[in-house]
């Protein structure tokens, strides 16, 4: 099995390739052109379906181990499962505009709004990770501290980037992939 720092290192990578475009359709939406609604929706739902249920809560068993052993880090990880939540309900509440844009009228402006501040939420949460986090992780945490972990994890299958790209997410993969 992965090692579960590298595991969430490349659930970031893949999270960045979606977060690209869905930047790329914030950019059509504020030079006035006809974005893909229904791909962002699909990219929003790619986050509440993974990221939130799996991934994040992975980090947070992640996080607490850790800080069961180690407290060079507390309020940083504090902060970040604290964000976890917050990331959690942006992303339901952008799900919602988004899935209502097409029965109400909505300034252009104010979802690309709402837009950029989700992309630059969910980007700074995992620059701080990547750049802070997961070095000292990979670094301290012990084989025993690892394996009570991998214990604890959820079993998840990533239904967009896993052996098995799920159906109502085939789209976005084309698009990302450009197959």
């Amino acid at each position: 099995m992965a090692d579960i720092i590298d595991q969430l290192h490349r659930d970031h990578t893949n999270f960045a390739k979606v977060l690209r475009l869905l930047a790329e359709q914030t950019e059509v939406l504020r030079n006035d052109g006809s974005p893909d609604y229904t791909l962002m929706r699909d990219i929003v739902d790619y986050f509440a379906n993974y990221s939130d249920l799996f991934h994040h809560p992975s980090e947070d068993t992640v996080f607490q181990v850790y800080m069961q052993h180690h407290h060079d880090l507390d309020d940083t990880l504090q902060r970040l499962m604290a964000e976890h939540g917050e990331l959690r309900a942006l992303t339901h509440e952008l799900y919602d505009t988004l899935e209502g844009i097409q029965n109400t009228i909505l300034p252009k402006e104010v979802l690309a709004n709402e837009l950029s501040a989700y992309l630059h939420k969910q980007q700074a949460h995992m620059d701080l990770e990547e750049t802070r986090v997961y070095p000292a992780l990979a670094k301290a945490l012990t084989p025993q501290e690892r394996e009570q972990i991998q214990a604890r994890l959820p079993t998840p299958k990533d239904p967009l980037f896993g052996e098995e790209v799920q159906e109502e997410y085939e789209t976005l993969y084309r698009q990302i992939t450009g197959t």
